[in-house]
């Protein structure tokens, strides 16, 4: 971790970090063992950027996918649960006018509604 804030001082020429003494000697001395690792090593290149962009993209379409399947599928479910709803409505109405029609229906078989 030192050796890391260290080499980011050195690369934003921002000056030495403020370590102790003994913690600037340790990062001094790993500095020492540990090589350098070029330009290239550091930054990536055009081929590896693609690469990621490629990978990213196919994981966010993925993603997306498999999102869209989910809501897709909650939709179907939702207005099913509607669905059954309205038809349990509409089988109690007609349900509750089968039974009442006895009720209503006057002597000579002719209901309120008209004769219907």
């Amino acid at each position: 971790m030192a050796a890391a804030l260290y080499d980011q001082h050195w690369r934003m020429d921002w000056g030495l970090p403020h370590f102790s003494p003994p913690l600037m000697a340790a990062v001094q001395d790993y500095r020492s063992r540990t090589p350098v690792p070029s330009y290239y090593q550091q930054y990536p290149q055009v081929a590896d950027i693609e690469g990621h962009f490629g990978r990213q993209t196919t994981r966010l379409l993925e993603h997306q996918t498999h999102v869209r399947g989910m809501w897709d599928r909650e939709y179907e479910l939702h207005h099913l649960e509607q669905d059954q709803e309205a038809q349990a409505i509409d089988f109690a109405r007609r349900l509750e006018a089968d039974l009442m029609e006895p009720f209503f229906t006057a002597p000579g078989g002719s209901s309120s509604q008209g004769g219907q």
